[in-house]
C-alpha cells in the first residue's frame, strides 16, 4: 500500500472543494427548504489545508476530531461521531464524537448493526431522515438520543474499510438530502486518505523509534562488549599480578559505573577469600578474610555464582560489620572461575541512592571475570616460576646482546646486571685476561664494594679470580674469610663465586660474584647459571672484541680514504693552480718590469716609495701564486732569510686595513686593531709568507666579529729556546669574536675544513700551518665560544743585524749582448725589451717561435730568451732547434709556471738557466751576465 504525500492530498482536497462548490451551484438557484439545509456549508465548505496538512501528524484523535468538525461544518448537522474498523476485534470503535455522548450508549458496533454498521457492511453511504422508525436503528440510541435523522458514509482506502463517518440531526427535524450525501463521500474519501496516511506515518514513527531503540542498545552493547575485549586484551599482556588485580579492579568499576569494589582471592591454605585489592573502606578489607557463605562475596565464592543485591542496606545477608561502616546501596560481584576452580571474587558497589546494577551489568562482570581468571592464573603462574622465569630472561638478555650491542662496555655492564639478576647477589664483577702483562684487570663491576677492586689486579693462583683463571674451573667459597688464598682488604665478604671466560679454549677472563650477606652460600644451582651465563658472555666479549678491531681497521681506512681523496683534491687543485700561476705570473712580470723601469728613471723620494711598495705587493703576489702552486705539491725548500717581523706586522695591518675597518664600517660595525710589538724583532722566514699567514689570519678574526670588536696583535721574544739556543719569538693575534667549539678547533687546520658555509675554502688555515712548518716553526689555537680566539705562531729568531735596502742595481751589468727575445705576451716582451735595453743590451723581438729562429738566421744573436708557454712552438721546442744549429748558443728559458713545470716537459741539458715568472731585472741581468761569460761549447 503506498501512501501519498501532503502536496499530493492538497492536490486531491482542492479539486474536491471545485467539485463541491459544482454541486452547490450559486446560492440564488437552491430552493427556499434548502437553504437552511446549507447554511453551515456555504461559509467554510472543507478546509483542504488543514486536513491535508494533519495527515502527516502522529496524532491520530486529533486528525479524527478535525475531520469530524469539518465534516459537521460541510453538512450543516447537528453532531456526529467517527468510528474506526478494529480489524482484532471485528468491530466498529467510536474515536469521536459531537453532542452526543455516544461512549455511553455504545462503544462496538459489529457490520451489520445499527446505521454504522450497515454502511460499513454495505461499504456504501446511507441516509435515513426517519430514524426512530427506520428498522435497522439501534435501541440505545433510540432510547438515550434525541438523533432524528443520520447520514453516514464509510472511510474507505483503496477498498479497505478504514471506518464510518456519522452525522445526525436531533429535534430540530432537519433532513438530509442526496447532496449533502454526496458532499459526505467526497470529503469520506480524502478523510480516508488522511487517517490511513497518520496511522502509517505513526507507525512508520514507531517502528523507527524501535529501530533507534533497538541500534542505541546495540550499540551500548557493542561498546560494552569492545571495552571488555579492550580490558582482556589488555589484562593478557599483564604479567605481573599485582598489576593485574589492580587493573581488572579499575577496568571493572568503569564497565558498570561503579564508585568502589574489590578483588579478593582465594587461599587454599585457609579456605577462604582474601581481599588482596581493593578501594575505599581499608580498615574492612585489610587482614579480614571471608569464608565461603559470608556476606555477598562469601555466597559467590561458595555458589561459584555471580549475584546482584541492588537494596544492600536490606538484604538479610549483608555483613553486619559492612553495613556499620559503609552506606553501601547497591552491590555486584562475580567469581573468578578458571576451568571450574574458583581463583576468587570480583566485588563492586555503589553508595549512590537510586543507583542499581542490571542483568546487562552481570553479564558485562561475567565476560570480564573469565578472561580476568585467566590473567590471575597466568599471572600466579608467571610469578610462582619466579627464579627460572628470571634465568631465563638473563640468559636470553645476555644471547640478545650479541645482536643487540658491540660495544665491550656496554657488554660488560649488560652482563655484570645479569649476574647479579641471576644469582640475586648485591655485586658482580668481569676481570679480564691481558695476555701482554699476564694479569686479570677488571673489565666492568657492578654493585658494593667496586671502589676496593676498582684498581686490582690479579696473577694466576691469586684470589678466587685467579685460582679460576689458572684451573679453568668454576669455584665456589662459602665460607671466604676462611680461605687461605683471600683477599685481605675484603673482609666483609661472606662468599664468593668464580667461572672462567672461555672462548674456543682461550682464556678471555672470569666472571665473579660475592655477597656479604651473613648465612648466604652459593648453590650448584648458581654455579650451572652462571657458568651458563659465561657461554654466553665469552662469546658477546669476542664478538665486540672482533667488533673494535674491524671498527679500528674500517677507520684506518676511512682515513686512508680520507687522505687519498684529500691527495686527489689537492693534485686537481694543482693543475688548476698551475694554469691560473702562469697567466698571472705573466701579468706580473709585465707589472714589475715597469715597476724596475720608472725606479731607474724617476729620482722621486716620494715616488720612489710608491714603487718600492708596489714592487713589494707585486712580488708578493708572485710568492701568493706559487704558494697556491706548492699547496698541493712538495717543493724543495729554499732558504730562509732574515726578515724584520715588527715591520711586515705593521705592513700587513697596514694593507688589510679596507677589509678590518672599512668593510665593517659600511655595515656599522666598528673593529679596532692595537698593536703590541717589540722593535727589531729578527725572524728567519720569507716576507711574503709571513705576510700571507698574518694576513689569513686577521681576515679570520675579522669574521669572527660579524658585530665588532677588538683584535690585539702582540709579538716579541719568549724564554723559550729553541734546538739551537736562540729564543723563540712568539706572534699572537687575538680577537673578541664568538670563538669555536673543541671539536671545531681541533680542526681548524684540516684541509677544506670550514665553519663560512660557501663563502670559505677551509685552504687558509691549511697553508698558514704548512708555512709555519716550512719555517721551523709551529702555530697554536686557543678559542671558546663566546670568548673569542688566541692564535699564536712562534717563530725562529736570527741574530743578524737587518740588512740594509738593496740599491737598484746598475743599468749595465757585465758586457752589452745582443739577445734574441721571444715572448708571445706583447706587454710582458715589449716590457722585458725596454728592461733590457736600458741596461745596455741589444733585443731583437720575436713573438713566436717560427719568427724567433727566422730572426737566428738572419741576426747575429749571442743568447736566446725564451718563454715557454706558447701557441705554435713551445719553448722547449725553440731550444731543440736552436741547440740543433748552434750548439754553443746559450739559452735561458722563461716560464709562467714558476718553478713547477707542467708535466710531462723534460729538457734536460736543452736550457742553460730555467727563470720563473716574475723575475727581477737584477736577477735576470745577472744571470745573463754569468752565461754568456762562460766560454764557447760550455
Amino acid at each position: 500500500m503506498t501512501t501519498k504525500t501532503k502536496d499530493e492530498l492538497l492536490a486531491e482536497i482542492v479539486h474536491l472543494r471545485s467539485r463541491i462548490a459544482a454541486l452547490e451551484g450559486p446560492a440564488s438557484a437552491q430552493p427556499d427548504g434548502n437553504r437552511v439545509e446549507c447554511s453551515h456549508d456555504r461559509g467554510p465548505a472543507i478546509d483542504a489545508g488543514g486536513l491535508a496538512a494533519s495527515g502527516g501528524s502522529s496524532d491520530l484523535t486529533a486528525l479524527l476530531e478535525l475531520i469530524l468538525q469539518k465534516a459537521i461544518a460541510l453538512i450543516g448537522a447537528a453532531g456526529g461521531m467517527i468510528l474506526l474498523w478494529d480489524e482484532e476485534a471485528q468491530a466498529l470503535a467510536a474515536r469521536v464524537w459531537i453532542e452526543q455522548p455516544f461512549a455511553s450508549v455504545t462503544t462496538r458496533i459489529r457490520l451489520g448493526e445499527g446505521l454504522c454498521g450497515a454502511a460499513a457492511a454495505q461499504r456504501k453511504g446511507l441516509i435515513i431522515n426517519d430514524y426512530r422508525n427506520w428498522p435497522g436503528a439501534l435501541r440505545p440510541i433510540i432510547e438515550h438520543t434525541p438523533i432524528t435523522a443520520g447520514v453516514v458514509e464509510p472511510l474507505l482506502y483503496r477498498d479497505q474499510l478504514i471506518g464510518v463517518v456519522n452525522l445526525h440531526n436531533g429535534d430540530t427535524g432537519r433532513a438530509f438530502s442526496e447532496r449533502d450525501g454526496e458532499l459526505l463521500r467526497l470529503f469520506a474519501d480524502q478523510a480516508a486518505i488522511a487517517i490511513e496516511n497518520t496511522r502509517l506515518y505513526a507507525a512508520a514513527q514507531r517502528e523507527l523509534a524501535e529501530r533507534e531503540r533497538i541500534q542505541a542498545a546495540l550499540q551500548a552493547r557493542t561498546q560494552q562488549l569492545e571495552a571488555v575485549r579492550s580490558v582482556s586484551a589488555e589484562l593478557t599482556r599483564e604479567l605481573d599480578l599485582s598489576r593485574v588485580l589492580n587493573l581488572i579492579l579499575q577496568r571493572a568499576r568503569l564497565l558498570v559505573e561503579a564508585e568502589g569494589g574489590a578483588v579478593c582471592l582465594w587461599d587454599d591454605t585457609i579456605q577462604a577469600v582474601v581481599p588482596t585489592v581493593w578501594t575505599h573502606f581499608d580498615p574492612l578489607m585489610r587482614g579480614n578474610p571471608i569464608q565461603p557463605g559470608e556476606g555477598l562475596i562469601g555466597s559467590v565464592a561458595a555458589s561459584h555464582e555471580g549475584m546482584c543485591v541492588n537494596d544492600y542496606q536490606n538484604w538479610p545477608q549483608a555483613r553486619r560489620l559492612v553495613l556499620e561502616q559503609t552506606k553501601i546501596t547497591a552491590a555486584i560481584a562475580e567469581p573468578l572461575l578458571y576451568h571450574s576452580r574458583l581463583i576468587g571474587v570480583l566485588n563492586l558497589h555503589t553508595q549512590v541512592p537510586g543507583h542499581a546494577f542490571s542483568d546487562q551489568d552481570r553479564e558485562l562482570l561475567r565476560l570480564l571475570g573469565t578472561h580476568a581468571a585467566i590473567a590471575i592464573e597466568n599471572a600466579r603462574l608467571y610469578e610462582a616460576s619466579g627464579r627460572a622465569a628470571r634465568q631465563t630472561r638473563s640468559l636470553y638478555e645476555i644471547a640478545h646482546s650479541l645482536t643487540t650491542s658491540l660495544d665491550l662496555d656496554e657488554v660488560l655492564r649488560l652482563i655484570c646486571e645479569q649476574i647479579m639478576e641471576v644469582l640475586g647477589t648485591t655485586h658482580a664483577q668481569v676481570v679480564l685476561w691481558d695476555d701482554a702483562s699476564q694479569t686479570l684487570r677488571l673489565g666492568a663491576a657492578r654493585g658494593t664494594e667496586v671502589d676496593l677492586i676498582k684498581e686490582q689486579t690479579f696473577r694466576l693462583g691469586e684470589g678466587v679470580n685467579g685460582i679460576v683463571a689458572q684451573t679453568r674451573q668454576p669455584l665456589i667459597v662459602n665460607d671466604y674469610q676462611a680461605f687461605p688464598h683471600r683477599v685481605p682488604e675484603f673482609t666483609e665478604l661472606v662468599a664468593n663465586i668464580g667461572v672462567p671466560l672461555l672462548y674456543q679454549d682461550r682464556l678471555l677472563g672470569v666472571l665473579a660474584s660475592h655477597t656479604t650477606r651473613p648465612g648466604y652460600v652459593f648453590t650448584e644451582e648458581h654455579l650451572g647459571l652462571l657458568t651458563s651465563l659465561a657461554v654466553h658472555a665469552a662469546i658477546a666479549i669476542e664478538h665486540a672484541g672482533l667488533f673494535e678491531q674491524l671498527r679500528q681497521s674500517v677507520t684506518r681506512l676511512e682515513q686512508a680514504q680520507d687522505e687519498l681523496v684529500r691527495s686527489e683534491k689537492l693534485r686537481a687543485l694543482g693543475q688548476m693552480s698551475a694554469g691560473i700561476a702562469h697567466d698571472l705570473n705573466n701579468m706580473l712580470a709585465a707589472v714589475l718590469g715597469q715597476v724596475e723601469l720608472l725606479k731607474f728613471r724617476v729620482r722621486d723620494p716620494d715616488v720612489r716609495e710608491g714603487l718600492a711598495v708596489l714592487e713589494r705587493a707585486t712580488m708578493d703576489g708572485a710568492q701568493v701564486v706559487r704558494r697556491l702552486q706548492d699547496f698541493a705539491r712538495q717543493r724543495v725548500q729554499s732558504a730562509l732569510g732574515q726578515v724584520d717581523l715588527t715591520q711586515v706586522i705593521q705592513e700587513t695591518v697596514d694593507l688589510t686595513r679596507p677589509r678590518w675597518e672599512d668593510e665593517p664600517q659600511r655595515r656599522g660595525a666598528t673593529i679596532r686593531v692595537g698593536t703590541d710589538l717589540a722593535p727589531n724583532l729578527q725572524v728567519l722566514g720569507h716576507p711574503a709568507e709571513i705576510r700571507e699567514v698574518l694576513t689569513n689570519l686577521i681576515f679570520n678574526a675579522v669574521d669572527a666579529m660579524p658585530m665588532g670588536g677588538t683584535l690585539t696583535v702582540r709579538a716579541g721574544s719568549v724564554a723559550e729556546r729553541d734546538k739551537r739556543g736562540m729564543p723563540w719569538v712568539e706572534c699572537s693575534l687575538t680577537d673578541t669574536g664568538i670563538g669555536m667549539s673543541e671539536d671545531v678547533r681541533r680542526r681548524v687546520f684540516d684541509p677544506f675544513f670550514t665553519t663560512k658555509g660557501v663563502k670559505g675554502t677551509g685552504l687558509g688555515l691549511s697553508v698558514v700551518y704548512g708555512i709555519m712548518e716550512r719555517h721551523g716553526g709551529g702555530v697554536t689555537v686557543r678559542s671558546a665560544p663566546g670568548v673569542g680566539t688566541t692564535v699564536t705562531l712562534r717563530l725562529q729568531a736570527t741574530a743578524g743585524v737587518p740588512s740594509a735596502a738593496a740599491e737598484p742595481a746598475a743599468l749595465v751589468a757585465g758586457s752589452p749582448r745582443r739577445i734574441l727575445l721571444i715572448e708571445d705576451e706583447t706587454a710582458v716582451r715589449e716590457t722585458m725589451a725596454s728592461l733590457l735595453r736600458a741596461a745596455g743590451h741589444q733585443v731583437m723581438e720575436a713573438e713566436s717561435g717560427p719568427q724567433g729562429l727566422l730572426h737566428l738566421e738572419q741576426w747575429p744573436t749571442e743568447l736566446v730568451l725564451t718563454d715557454l708557454g706558447m701557441p705554435e712552438m713551445t719553448g722547449w721546442d725553440v731550444a731543440r732547434i736552436v741547440r740543433a744549429r748552434k750548439p754553443g748558443l746559450p739559452v735561458i728559458l722563461l716560464t709562467g709556471w714558476g718553478e713547477h713545470l707542467p708535466d710531462g716537459e723534460a729538457g734536460e741539458g736543452l736550457v742553460d738557466r730555467i727563470l720563473g715568472k716574475p723575475v727581477r731585472l737584477a736577477e735576470l741581468l745577472e744571470v745573463i751576465r754569468v752565461i754568456t761569460a762562460r766560454p764557447a761549447g760550455r
